[in-house]
């Protein structure tokens, strides 16, 4: 059946690569309403209209509430919106609240949800660039193959160490990969040092694709909305 060829190509895939490719999966972005991700994109970009917008308002098939929602994008009246949205939806009704009751910017209104949850949208962002990145790089280069200049992590007294592979130390870490070293992807942000490799030129190809520079991940105006950067290991 399909489903078993579908199994036996992932289970090939797994030992051709000593695990499965590390990418974020749906509870990252959103299972219901997947627009996680499309609001921290939004606010990376400093679009903090769009960004609410996309949060309260951006109808999805499988959301009960799409008609509601529908409603408000077409209207942008948040006074009624909060009168008509259920109490379940408590993060939405408190933006709403903030933006018909209190006159608040569109930035602002932001700052009546947990911080976690602000810091979530941004999160999901640099994690839909990183699935981006390595589906791009495993097309060009097996995930268990590392060249000059890739970015690699290192277990090291149970802590993870990042470095880059060199010409001095290429055969040492191709006889150690998936031991004790893993190649390693950036999670984009203000502070990323880009890898001088094949993953380093498509992680540029992406962000550039985007609109954007590391330095739209740096937002004086709102810390929460700001993130250096990270890296993640690809095969997990």
């Amino acid at each position: 059946s399909q489903i078993e060829r579908i199994l036996d190509a992932s289970l090939e895939r797994f030992s051709a690569y000593n695990g499965f490719i590390n990418y974020f999966g749906h509870q990252r972005f959103g299972i219901q309403r997947p627009i996680t991700a499309e609001v921290g994109r939004h606010l990376v970009k400093k679009e903090y209209e769009q960004a609410a917008l996309t949060f309260l308002a951006k109808q999805c098939s499988h959301d009960p509430q799409a008609d509601i929602r529908g409603e408000l994008w077409d209207t942008k009246d948040f006074k009624r919106a909060y009168e008509e949205f259920p109490h379940s939806l408590k993060y939405e009704r408190a933006m709403l609240f903030q933006l018909g009751h209190k006159g608040s910017t569109y930035l602002d209104s932001f700052k009546a949800l947990p911080e976690r949850l602000q810091t979530l949208f941004v999160h999901a962002y640099q994690a839909e660039l990183f699935n981006q990145i390595v589906k791009r790089r495993v097309q060009e280069i097996p995930p268990n193959e590392v060249e000059i200049g890739d970015m690699i992590m290192i277990d090291k007294f149970e802590r993870k160490a990042t470095t880059f592979v060199n010409s001095s130390n290429l055969t040492r870490v191709r006889g150690l990969l998936r031991k004790t070293v893993s190649l390693a992807a950036p999670l984009i942000g203000s502070k990323t040092i880009f890898p001088r490799s094949c993953m380093g030129e498509i992680a540029r190809e992406v962000l550039t694709e985007e609109g954007l520079s590391c330095l739209d991940f740096d937002n004086h105006a709102h810390r929460p909305f700001s993130s250096t950067g990270s890296t993640r290991e690809v095969v997990g």
